[in-house]
């Protein structure tokens, strides 16, 4: 690729007025969807630019990494199948990555090496499909193109973990792991995953809708885990 003729890419994670409204929306939902958002943030503050590397179990996915990136004020894109369909997301930094087009794939390819060597990040959901879980998916081929074109940005696990338990509305935990490449990173992400244990060290990302109970009690008693 000639880098002579790469146009320069301003990083930011909210493009305008449209931007701004559709994070919103986002974070309402989250907060509405859910509890607590718990999450472990890298130990390291993460490199200039870096592909995160998620399972994907869950409808709130891509809206958990959203969050996450924008709290750690890491501007990323997100490789989106389906973007035709809600092309507003394209303001928050959804690329379309359509299956059936290969042609625009490589565009967005294109464009997203641009975003990253003037150091913006990519978030990859690499199994390529929602499923159930606990089980990975195998990890697609993207990963070791976006290396290969890419090779100074480190890969970094982050698992998603959801669970309807102890409260009216389910919780959610996040957790990045430490930088891997590519021959390692399905090992690194299951190994994260498995470690996702409710009763472990987090901080809250996100609060979301307490209890009837929480909201009920007398509010010199009140609190919340």
């Amino acid at each position: 690729m000639d880098r002579r003729r790469e146009r320069p890419v301003r990083v930011r994670q909210t493009r305008g007025l449209l931007g701004l409204a559709v994070a919103g929306l986002l974070a309402r939902s989250v907060r509405e969807g859910f509890h607590t958002v718990w999450w472990r943030p890298p130990r390291n503050p993460l490199p200039g630019s870096c592909v995160l590397v998620a399972n994907h179990h869950g409808w709130f996915d891509g809206h958990l990494m959203f969050l996450a990136v924008r709290r750690l004020g890491v501007p990323t894109v997100l490789w989106v199948e389906r973007l035709d369909e809600f092309p507003f997301f394209g303001s928050i930094g959804a690329l379309p990555f359509p299956r059936a087009d290969a042609a625009r794939r490589a565009a967005t390819i294109r464009r997203t090496v641009r975003w990253m060597r003037a150091g913006g990040s990519l978030a990859l959901f690499p199994e390529g499909v929602l499923h159930r879980p606990p089980a990975l998916e195998p990890i697609e081929p993207s990963i070791r193109l976006i290396r290969r074109l890419v090779p100074e940005a480190p890969l970094v696990p982050v698992a998603i973990r959801y669970e309807m338990s102890v409260h009216q509305r389910p919780e959610a935990w996040m957790a990045f792991g430490e930088p891997c490449g590519a021959d390692s990173i399905g090992e690194a992400l299951a190994d994260l995953l498995g470690s996702l244990a409710p009763d472990g060290p987090y901080e809250a990302l996100v609060r979301g809708k307490p209890d009837d109970d929480e909201r009920w009690r007398w509010p010199f008693s009140c609190s919340r885990r």
